[in-house]
Order: C-alpha cells, then sequence, then structure tokens
C-alpha cells in the first residue's frame, strides 16, 4: 500500500527547501547594505581546489557601504579578486597587499527596478517548484486511486492537505517577496 501520509511529510520537506533556497536567493541579492552573504559563498581558487571565500579570508562590514576581505594567505588576493568579479554581482574589488576593499556603489533608481523584476522572477520560479511538486504528489495519489490502493474520499482528503500546504507556501513566498520589496525601497 501507498503511503500517502509519509509521502507528504516527502513532498513538504521538499517545498521546505524550496522556500529556503528562496531565501537564501534573496539573501544574496544586493539592495544597497553591505552584507557578508554577497560573497562568502564565492567558490575562490585555492592551490587547484575550490574553497568558499568564508573559509580562506575573515570577512568584515566596518560600514554600511564597504566590505573588507583580509585573506588568511595573502598570496590568495588576486585569485578572490577574480572570483568576485567572475560572479557578475557588479562589485569592483581594490586591494592595498593586505586586504581587500569592496565599496558598494549608491543604488541607482534603474538598478533598484532591476533588483524588484528580480525578486518576482525568483518568487516566480519558487512557485513553479512548488506547483511541479504539487503536481508529482497528485498523480501518484490518482494512480493509487485508480489501481484501489485507496478510495475517492481519502484522495479528496488528500488533495485538499496538498491544496493547503501549497496556499500556506504560497503565503510565505508573496511575504518573502514583498518584505525585500520593501526593504529594497526604503534605502
Amino acid at each position: 500500500m501507498f503511503m500517502f501520509t509519509e509521502e507528504l511529510k516527502n513532498t513538504q520537506k521538499k517545498m521546505t527547501q524550496a522556500i529556503a533556497r528562496f531565501k537564501d536567493e534573496l539573501a544574496l541579492l544586493r539592495i544597497g547594505r553591505a552584507q557578508s552573504a554577497f560573497i562568502e559563498e564565492l567558490k575562490v581558487e585555492y592551490y587547484g581546489n575550490k574553497m568558499l571565500l568564508k573559509e580562506i579570508a575573515s570577512i568584515t562590514i566596518p560600514d554600511p557601504k564597504l566590505i573588507v576581505i583580509e585573506p588568511w594567505d595573502k598570496s590568495l588576493i588576486k585569485n578572490i579578486e577574480k572570483a568576485i568579479l567572475a560572479a557578475n554581482l557588479g562589485l569592483t574589488p581594490g586591494n592595498d597587499g593586505e586586504r581587500i576593499r569592496i565599496v558598494l556603489p549608491p543604488m541607482t533608481a534603474e538598478r533598484r527596478q532591476e533588483l524588484a523584476k528580480k525578486i518576482g522572477l525568483l518568487a516566480e520560479d519558487t512557485r513553479i517548484v512548488l506547483r511541479n511538486l504539487r503536481k508529482e504528489f497528485l498523480e501518484r495519489v490518482h494512480k493509487a486511486e485508480k489501481e484501489g490502493t485507496i478510495s475517492k474520499d481519502n484522495s479528496f482528503r488528500i488533495q485538499k492537505e496538498i491544496d493547503s500546504l501549497m496556499e500556506k507556501f504560497n503565503a510565505e513566498i508573496e511575504e518573502l517577496a514583498k518584505n525585500k520589496e520593501k526593504e529594497l525601497l526604503t534605502l
């Protein structure tokens, strides 16, 4: 027999992971204030291996428009600059031989519009992931119903449960997107 309570939990877990990815993507958007999240996950060439920037350097935010990166191994400065430029974050690193300084440019109206659009696209991409998870789950439910493994009543109840989850997660996506847009506009 097909275990739909377990299947529902697995689908809910995948949906929660999709929301977590959405939150991470929103955190990476540069909206004017310096945040280490912009760069700490960048992969930097480190003696033939790719390492996360946060694993090979100290990242500090001395003021809202400045990020300072102090590599523990000063020979990595060029590699770190290369990784920052390759990431297409709109950041221009400068170094003094000891540390890398990134001064964030002021936020233009055009950049705000770009970011607002990107927030909307990220939200829609997450909704699509959730819809696909729902669709896959419901296909399994309908298949089990046709095979006689579950009754129509159970199938209907399960569909209501997944729809309730979808409403909850869609509301969360909407709230996260609105908050990020509000943060973008209040700078």
